[in-house]
């Protein structure tokens, strides 16, 4: 019985891992698509939509900032480590921001 308990412990401790890696994957499919998305559009507002669309999140939630130089991207990433809240992770903790500065020409 204790065979079964300990196995059940250690494949959910391993499942983890898994998650992980899948989470990864999709992220850097998602900045892939992103950098394609800014390389190939070159309004703010059409880049906006589109790049909430790639992050799954709101439109409003995408900054876009102009400098007299530049133009810098800052996208909000939720969910970045997998099964977080089984880890002790809050939802506040486990999110980043995707930012990419684009030169004016």
């Amino acid at each position: 019985m204790k065979d079964l308990i300990t196995a059940i412990g250690s494949i959910m401790i391993l499942m983890v891992f898994v998650m992980q890696f899948c989470s990864n994957q999709v992220l850097a499919s998602r900045i892939l698509m992103a950098d394609a998305i800014i390389d190939h559009i070159s309004e703010a507002g059409q880049c906006k939509d589109k790049l909430a669309e790639c992050f799954d999140c709101n439109p409003s939630d995408v900054i876009v900032e102009k400098n007299s130089d530049k133009l810098i991207l800052k996208i909000p990433i939720n969910n970045v480590v997998a099964a977080g809240e089984f880890l002790g992770i809050s939802d506040e903790a486990n999110k980043s921001i995707y930012m990419r500065e684009i030169p004016l020409k």
